[in-house]
């Protein structure tokens, strides 16, 4: 009798046989090769990002930034520095303008060889970049390093301006909408048609969500994306060429970098990190500049040669929001993607049960698996086109379609099959040679033969995984795998709530596609510079209060300040000592360069505050400035005096009061403070009884 073993997938173990470890081997008949069902391993990094949020180890703030970079589950390592020289990138028919030359089955991502690469490239002068936006106090650098590609895929023929708020509130992950994410979480939420949708249709705010709801499919969508490109790894410095020619056939390219603060040379906007961290904040690759002066950079990389990148951390940072990441690096480029998108009215319906998408591959035990889903169309319709992803370069597949299934993806004979080879990992919709007319309630599937050369897990599955993706459903008989074509194997029998990533898409008779084109003009193209060191601060001016001002716990008291800067300020920060500058308690960050701010004195028993105005220019420069006030003790402020041991009255004063008639017992010392401009921090007085 054949044997049937349910695999669970618990932790972080995801990998496991049929036989059972309480059984010897002597005992357990042979396997045949159609009865291995086995899950990829899930990414190390991933699963160490994941301990240490359990174990609240992470912390997302840098320089009053955000980061919110979270590594993919799904493991691409093994496509580490694959060269992308030729073959297919089949996607379907209609694209706009520009893309429309890359577009039809057979064109490559290798129409530009390495050779004839230039030394420098930089789509801020070609028209084909957004505006750079600012995520705020929210971890959410992946959806706009995620839209950021779209909109410069667009470009310069569409002018878009997409919600990353939406996408980072509904991605129905088990992340909360500030918490982080990835490329691969952004292609579940844009694949099924959630998104995307204009930013003037659910405005920015980083204020942070749950955010495990879906609209599955959104009929507020623009654009359909139907295509995401994986860009395998870098392998070291000189691995560029597939990001150089992905950045000139297509546009801008999603990627990662390890941030840490001590790296980054703000005079120059330069970064560089040679560390072993893992990558923390998704940022946007613009272009490159082999000839970048390896001495703007600190710590100095062994050669010249940058990387331009967008960031998401408003204009004021970097030079206008861009910065230069060098060749050598340790962590751009891990993390690779470009989303390309057509019009929303290029199918009728979409078939899918993944909208969480690729969670963990499957395999049978060799590179080569066939995969199927089998749905119930919703109207008489035309089956025109199928997606699903690719896990490494140059796959092979065949595509056939069925009808009349029941209990099996396949049944008689196949009424349309193609075959061909996908040159780059990723997310891929393909045309059908000739579409398959359906009746309403009609049973239909599609079936697919997918060969990897080298990878033993060829199939994307979506599959709760607690901490990701728990919400993942579904239902017998929806989703099967097959390791000869002849036997198959519905996965909810090996794999509970798991199902295979493979979408259908119909189209009703007669449809027509059309565009929906902006309703707005796209931002100015920024102007590149190459920036001279900046080492001058702002010229900082502390107007209120006054020196040496008595204040009250309780008390509003209004600071005034104002600061200019010939580069520009990037903001003010205000903060407050007890001990004598020796440490500092923020009161507020990141205000304009002239302001006033009210503040509520706090309850304290220091007898003098100092505060602290800094601003800080574009360059990372910093100008203070600080003032000492007296603290009213309560008791003074509330009695005219107090008794002595003597038993006579002490009347308290602050610096500064008078009084007509005063009765002292004790002879009081007064040191008074050095003179001195307002930008000077003073020697504190301990208070005095006069």
């Amino acid at each position: 009798m054949k044997r049937r073993t349910v695999q669970r997938f618990m932790g972080f173990l995801v990998i496991a046989t049929l036989l059972l470890p309480a059984i010897t081997s002597s005992a357990i008949p042979a396997v045949q090769s159609s009865d291995i069902h086995t899950l990829s391993p899930v990414s190390p990094k991933f699963a160490k990002w994941l301990e240490d949020y359990r174990g609240g180890g992470l912390d997302t703030r840098v320089s009053q930034k955000t980061l919110g970079y979270v590594p993919p589950i799904v493991d691409l390592s093994h496509t580490r520095g694959m060269q992308i020289e030729g073959g297919a990138i089949l996607k379907a028919d209609t694209y706009s303008n520009l893309l429309a030359a890359y577009s039809s089955p057979g064109s490559t991502l290798g129409a530009a060889t390495s050779s004839s690469l230039p030394s420098r490239y930089d789509l801020r002068t070609t028209g084909k970049l957004s505006a750079v936006k600012d995520q705020g106090q929210c971890g959410s650098c992946w959806a706009f390093s995620t839209l950021a590609s779209l909109e410069s895929t667009l470009l310069p023929g569409e002018f878009w301006d997409f919600s990353e708020n939406n996408m980072r509130n509904t991605h129905g992950f088990d992340l909360s909408s500030c918490q982080g994410g990835n490329s691969v979480m952004a292609a579940a939420y844009l694949t099924r048609w959630s998104g995307v949708i204009p930013e003037t249709s659910d405005p920015y705010s980083p204020v942070s969500k749950i955010a495990t709801s879906m609209t599955v499919p959104n009929t507020g969508v623009v654009k359909h994306v139907q295509e995401i490109l994986f860009i395998p790894e870098r392998s070291g410095w000189s691995d560029n060429a597939n990001i150089k020619k992905a950045l000139i056939e297509k546009g801008a390219v999603y990627s990662s970098v390890r941030w840490e603060d001590s790296n980054y040379q703000a005079g120059t906007a330069s970064y560089y990190y040679p560390g072993l961290g893992s990558p923390n904040h998704a940022v946007t690759i613009v272009g490159w500049d082999d000839s970048y002066d390896r001495t703007r950079f600190s710590p100095t990389p062994p050669g010249n040669g940058a990387f331009i990148v967008k960031n998401s951390w408003g204009t004021t940072w970097g030079e206008g929001g861009y910065f230069y990441v060098s060749y050598y690096d340790s962590q751009i480029g891990k993390d690779n993607a470009v989303v390309l998108a057509e019009s929303a009215q290029n199918y009728y319906h979409i078939y899918q049960y993944d909208p969480l998408g690729w969670t963990v591959s499957y395999g049978g035990g060799s590179d080569t698996v066939y995969f199927g889903n089998i749905f119930t169309a919703q109207a008489a319709e035309s089956l025109t086109a199928v997606s699903f992803y690719t896990p490494t370069t140059n796959t092979q597949y065949k595509v056939s379609v069925y009808k009349n299934n029941w209990g099996s993806p396949v049944a008689g004979s196949a009424l349309v099959t193609d075959s061909g080879t996908i040159a780059v990992p990723g997310y891929h919709t393909l045309t059908l040679s000739k579409p398959v007319s359906l009746n309403q309630g009609e049973k239909f599937s599609v079936v697919v033969r997918m060969y990897t050369p080298g990878y033993q897990y060829p199939v994307a599955l979506e599959y709760p995984y607690a901490g990701y993706s728990s919400q993942a459903t579904a239902k017998s008989g929806e989703s099967f795998v097959s390791n000869d074509g002849i036997s198959w194997t519905d996965v909810t029998t090996v794999y509970r709530n798991a199902n295979v990533c493979l979408k259908a898409f119909t189209r009703q008779p007669g449809q027509a596609t059309t565009v929906v084109s902006p309703s707005y003009s796209p931002a100015a193209t920024p102007t590149p510079s190459m920036v001279t060191a900046d080492t001058t601060p702002p010229t900082l001016t502390f107007s209120a209060p006054s020196s040496y001002a008595v204040i009250t716990p309780g008390q509003s008291l209004a600071i005034t300040w104002s600061a200019t800067d010939s580069k520009g300020v990037a903001g003010v920060d205000i903060d407050y000592s007890t001990d004598s500058g020796r440490s500092y308690k923020a009161i507020t960050a990141n205000q304009g360069k002239t302001g006033t701010f009210s503040w509520t004195v706090p309850s304290t028993t220091a007898t003098s505050l100092t505060l602290r105005v800094k601003a800080r220019d574009i360059s990372g420069n910093v100008a203070t400035a600080s003032k000492i006030c007296f603290v009213r003790a309560a008791s003074a402020a509330t009695s005219t005096g107090k008794s002595t041991s003597s038993g006579k009255s002490l009347i308290v004063l602050m610096p500064g009061e008078t009084r007509t008639a005063r009765t002292v017992t004790p002879t009081p010392t007064l040191t008074l403070p050095l003179s001195g401009s307002a930008g000077t921090e003073k020697p504190s007085l301990s208070g005095f009884f006069f």
